[in-house]
């Protein structure tokens, strides 16, 4: 990922896009769902016409259908210019250099990092929130993103990284 986009939108509504908005500290729109994902990008677009989007998802939940969502975005004319395609927002906050977990595959690499998440974070982590004591911001690119959009020379949401 090069630039985050003029919106960010995220798939869910929950802790990955919790995560993303305490450590880059702007406002993130969400999709509600993966099924929702392509229809929230369609209804952004209708009301921030010239604008280009970073998306978020994760690849455990809209694997199977992101060929699909892609082209159809395309044909609605939705400019994408960047990603965050975290296998979990668990998995990757875990297998970042500040934790170094490995999270196994097998039989659910996201139900398996839900698991490692609670044991190695927070034993009362859910899916619906971030823990309120978790070390942040976690070393990975959206913490150089973040130094970045520090700088006067960048935009608050044109970021290069």
């Amino acid at each position: 990922m090069n630039i985050l986009g003029d919106r960010i939108v995220c798939e869910d509504t929950k802790s990955g896009k919790q995560f993303l908005e305490k450590v880059l500290r702007i406002q993130i729109d969400s999709a509600g769902s993966k099924d929702r994902f392509g229809i929230a990008l369609r209804k952004l677009k209708t009301h921030y016409k010239e604008s280009k989007f970073t998306i978020v998802y994760d690849r455990a939940g809209i694997s199977f259908s992101y060929a699909d969502q892609m082209d159809y975005l395309k044909a609605i004319g939705v400019e994408i210019i960047s990603e965050i395609d975290w296998d979990s927002f668990e998995s990757y906050i875990l297998e970042s250099d500040e934790y170094g977990v490995e999270v196994p595959w097998y039989p659910d690499k996201e139900t398996n990092a839900t698991r490692l998440f609670q044991q190695c974070i927070s034993n009362n982590y859910t899916k619906s929130s971030i823990p309120e004591d978790m070390k942040l911001p976690v070393y990975w690119k959206v913490k150089e993103a973040l130094v970045c959009m520090q700088r006067p020379d960048n935009k608050l949401t044109r970021v290069e990284f």
